[in-house]
């Protein structure tokens, strides 16, 4: 027997695609995939969702929310909140894996996830046009829009270009670290004639390519500098800045649209559509009419636009994510919230 599909001219369109009634047909579509969505809470406040991608207790979020966190809950279908394990970070599509093998092994029982092997080789079918709901813990999708976009690569654009203004060596060669003494840096620990290595992992070799290193980032992001002095070797993680706004004035996008994601830019491949979330509605799955998953929303970037992960990298890079985290022992879930209301 043919599955049932709804046809848009047999309902009476409403003014808008936000309105409730609308979303209400979307809620076939999101019945699977919402039981794999959780919020997640950083000291209390919800910051963003997350997606469950491996039923054995993992699940992705966007990890630039959850930076300096001290405490990362979930909050599952009931209300109740589980303390949580942050796993390794993805920087380049601003990723972090949260390990919620705690909470299976407390309910004895797998989490229902995002089947993203199936996902891959089922190649959904994604064309401008497309309509795509974002799935929340609700019934009905949180925000529906349309696909503006086929997957890209967008790496930065006008206010969003970032900078670190660390001072070089004009006649070294290498990325050598000039004086610092009385620069911002001062206080990073970093001393004249140190050699940055790389940048999140990404070697540098002149102050030209960390230059170009840093523009892929985005304004309010922290990185991680390798850098040698001598012969040791070691680490330091400064925060990216933006470049200077001469007039005083706040970003326009800021005050007219609400606010948008801090980390916005410099992701490997990212599907545009117009539903409007807010930053913290960032990290839950996108899927399409038939329920197909299509990706996980990643950043809003302006005011009807919005970047997702397309399933074909999420499903690589979680994978990869899962691999690194599967070498670290298992922490059981010894601690567990009250239950909680439904507001953000």
């Amino acid at each position: 027997m043919a599955p049932s599909v709804v046809v848009a001219q047999d309902v009476a369109a409403p003014a808008s695609k936000d309105h409730a009634s609308f979303r209400e047909l979307f809620v076939p579509a999101c019945a699977t995939t919402r039981n794999a969505t959780m919020r997640v809470r950083r000291d209390g406040m919800v910051r963003a969702y997350c997606t469950v991608v491996d039923a054995r207790g993992f699940a992705i979020t966007k990890a630039s929310e959850f930076d300096g966190a001290t405490k990362i809950e979930c909050e599952l279908a009931d209300g109740s909140r589980h303390v949580v394990r942050a796993g390794p970070v993805d920087a380049e599509c601003d990723l972090l894996l949260l390990d919620l093998r705690g909470i299976v092994q407390g309910a004895k029982r797998e989490l229902p996830a995002i089947r993203l092997e199936a996902e891959a080789n089922a190649s959904p079918n994604v064309e401008v046009g497309n309509f795509v709901a974002c799935v929340g813990r609700d019934p009905e999708p949180f925000s529906v829009g349309v696909i503006s976009l086929l997957p890209y690569t967008r790496i930065e654009r006008g206010m969003a270009r970032a900078r670190l203004p660390l001072p070089f060596k004009e006649e070294s060669r290498s990325a050598c670290v000039g004086r610092v003494d009385e620069s911002p840096f001062a206080r990073t620990g970093l001393q004249e004639g140190d050699v940055i290595e790389s940048v999140d992992a990404r070697a540098v070799s002149s102050a030209r390519s960390f230059h170009r290193a840093i523009r892929r980032k985005t304004p309010g992001q922290r990185v991680t500098l390798e850098v040698r002095r001598g012969v040791e070797l070691f680490e330091i993680e400064v925060e990216v800045e933006g470049r200077v706004d001469r007039s005083g004035r706040r970003d326009p996008q800021q005050s007219l649209w609400g606010r948008l994601s801090q980390v916005r830019f410099g992701f490997p491949e990212v599907l545009q559509h117009d539903a409007v979330i807010d930053p913290y509605e960032c990290g839950g799955p996108v899927v399409g009419l038939d329920g197909r998953f299509l990706g996980v929303n990643i950043a809003r970037v302006g005011r009807v636009e919005t970047h997702a992960l397309p399933a074909s990298l999420v499903r690589e890079r979680a994978r990869r994510l899962i691999e690194r985290m599967k070498v670290q022992p298992a922490k059981k879930d010894s601690e567990k919230g009250s239950k909680s209301d439904k507001t953000r």
